[in-house]
């Protein structure tokens, strides 16, 4: 029969760092937390920013698209359109809503009809990211920004997408 022999109590070893428990301490814990917020709070505002100027392409294709057929009807109809209404109807996007003007856009966007030689676009944005901003485009390829994130703008003969300047 085998015998559990025990040690006497002044031979038992003293702990060492190999027979530590296992696991993370508190300030690893707390560190590795604190990282993640910092890289977080880089990352997110500039994903934000990304999502945002991604959805503004949709106004510029459609606006310049629109504007090329609206051209070719002109070379058909030797007009833009007749009896206020356009001669290309716009049709809805994913982030921007489409209309056209039969005539010109004042400063703040709104219509004068004219005899059918001029016309403008507008794209609104309505969902998402893309709320706040309002461009346009007419007959002489103007690009307008009215509204950039929200805060009208008066002066900007480009499509805005970062900053304030074209």
């Amino acid at each position: 029969m085998f015998r559990l022999h025990q040690l006497p109590a002044s031979h038992v070893p003293a702990p060492t760092l190999k027979m530590r428990a296992k696991g993370f301490t508190l300030i690893e814990v707390l560190t590795t937390i604190a990282i993640i917020g910092i890289l977080t709070a880089i990352a997110l505002p500039n994903y934000r920013e990304y999502v945002r100027r991604s959805t503004l392409v949709e106004a510029e294709t459609t606006l310049s698209d629109l504007r090329v057929r609206t051209e070719q009807y002109y070379l058909d109809n030797r007009n833009y359109g007749t009896g206020g209404n356009c001669g290309v109807t716009p049709q809805p996007g994913k982030y921007f809503n489409y209309n056209c003007c039969l005539g010109t856009l004042d400063t703040n966007g709104a219509c004068t009809v004219t005899a059918g030689q001029d016309y403008a676009f507008t794209a609104t944005g309505a969902l998402g990211a893309a709320g706040g901003h309002v461009y346009t485009i007419n007959q002489a390829n103007t690009k307008v920004t009215l509204t950039f994130q929200g805060t009208h703008q008066t002066g900007k003969n480009c499509w805005l997408i970062t900053g304030s300047e074209c």
